[in-house]
């Protein structure tokens, strides 16, 4: 049986059993009935319901895996609220050595929230959070059975087993908590010591490249009566490490981006020399970077700066131009869902965020540069309907979506297809007619049909005159 905690009736708190003492009284957080406290010798303290044999509440004989995982939420923020001395043991998932990692006891300036939400890699929700002068210092996330993914969650958080939890707590024995994480996670010595291995194997594969390079180099040279004497290969010395610059007369754009992989120590893999791929230290995101100094995300290219992407690579928290387009590509994945729900305040927000990141990139892309031609024309056409409340519904089709588009004030619809740009109207589809006068302009309806009539009507008189 797990001894589940309880309601104190009342300060309307919740309690565990071992705190709990019968001066007081205890509903279920289930059904709101009352409580039997049991703190017997034997037996582990637990709460339970009296008997009821019309409307049970199986909430402390049989409880579903949701009110575990909610108890041992609320759990884990009692026990910090009371300043219990609290440490969380990691298993090294590569030596096996045990890490302990020490909760810091709460302050004036704490709080521990619930189901907190936070930006990181997008809106994430963690189970329970430790707060402190409006800083997050560390999550909690609670499992029953199904895991958290790591790179969901900033560092420092742990992942802590519910029923674990809830047992380790309501030992009478223990005065302090050592707390398993459950997280399969490499201890920091191991992390180094792969981390100087990777470091070795790039070192040790740049210098063979260099090598490779400096000799095609020279036999180019030899060929050459345009060269000087001079060594166009530029050595400087910084501690142990040696910093190359290749020579403009090297053509070779691919070799030139290599050259730049290396001399910053940034990992990759040559695909063909067509095209080299990258991928985030942290974030672990892949960005394509083309012979031709661009670089694809998500299927969208931009032009590649060397500083940005150096920038990109080695620190996930400083901002460069081409974390902006990232988050830009991201914002525009995200509006297909917006339109879904048909949120106008949601379409406003993402067009400004998209514009901000745009000013920020003009300095490098252009003054004319906006990450809303990014944005396939149909999406765009829809955010246009939604910010007018036009009532529309779309068709799917093979070529191209066509909307069924409700006029104002008449019940009747036009159809409308951006692909041909034609219209459907009066049963016959038509070119030439605006949409917006159609949409925005009423009276211009009827002359349009009008128009249309008699251009019919014409066409049918000279037919019959020949």
């Amino acid at each position: 049986m797990l001894s589940l905690g309880a309601i104190n009736k009342l300060t309307g708190e919740y309690v565990y059993p071992k705190i709990a003492n019968k001066t007081d009284e205890y509903i279920c957080y289930e059904c709101n009935k009352d409580l039997i406290l049991c703190q017997g010798d034997i037996r582990v303290h637990h709460f339970r319901h009296t008997v009821d044999n019309i409307n049970p509440c199986n909430h402390y004989s049989k409880p579903t895996e949701s009110q575990i995982h909610k108890d041992a939420k609320y759990l884990i923020k009692t026990i910090l609220e009371r300043k219990v001395q609290i440490s969380l043991i990691r298993n090294c998932s590569c030596c096996r050595k045990n890490d302990i990692y020490e909760i810091p006891e709460m302050t004036e300036t704490s709080a521990i929230q619930l189901e907190y939400r936070f930006e990181y890699n997008g809106v994430k929700i963690a189970d329970v959070a430790y707060i402190d002068n409006g800083e997050l210092v560390c999550i909690f996330e609670i499992c029953n059975t199904h895991k958290t993914c790591s790179q969901n969650r900033p560092e420092p958080w742990f992942e802590i087993h519910a029923e674990t939890l809830i047992k380790i707590a309501n030992d009478n024995i223990l005065t302090t908590l050592q707390i398993p994480c459950i997280r399969c996670e490499k201890c920091e010595d191991c992390i180094e010591k792969k981390k100087n291995e990777l470091i070795l194997e790039v070192k040790n594969r740049n210098e063979m490249k260099l090598k490779k390079l400096q000799n095609e180099y020279e036999e180019e040279k030899k060929k050459s009566n345009d060269f000087h004497d001079q060594d166009d290969w530029g050595r400087s010395y910084d501690g142990d490490e040696r910093l190359y610059t290749i020579s403009k007369s090297i053509k070779n754009i691919q070799d030139e981006i290599e050259i730049e992989f290396i001399k910053n120590s940034m990992k990759y893999s040559n695909n063909n020399d067509e095209y080299f791929t990258i991928i985030h230290n942290f974030t672990k995101e892949t960005i394509i970077i083309h012979s031709k100094k661009e670089f694809e995300y998500c299927n969208k290219v931009y032009k590649l700066i060397w500083r940005d992407l150096i920038d990109w690579y080695n620190d996930s928290y400083k901002f460069n131009t081409i974390e902006c387009c990232i988050k830009s590509t991201n914002l525009i994945n995200e509006l297909t869902t917006i339109i879904e729900k048909r949120d106008n305040n949601s379409i406003i927000a993402l067009f400004d965020k998209l514009d901000k990141n745009g000013v920020l990139c003009k300095a490098v892309y252009g003054y004319n540069f906006s990450f809303r031609k990014y944005i396939p024309s149909e999406l765009f056409l829809e955010c246009e309907f939604i910010e007018n409340q036009i009532d529309y519904t779309t068709q799917y089709t093979t070529g191209s979506n066509i909307y069924k588009i409700k006029l104002p004030d008449k019940n009747e619809y036009i159809k409308y297809s951006p692909a041909t740009g034609k219209i459907y109207m009066n049963k016959k589809w038509q070119k030439n007619i605006k949409l917006d006068d159609l949409l925005y302009h009423q009276d211009k309806i009827k002359l349009y049909a009008r128009i249309w009539e008699k251009m019919q009507k014409k066409s049918f008189e000279i037919a019959g005159t020949n």
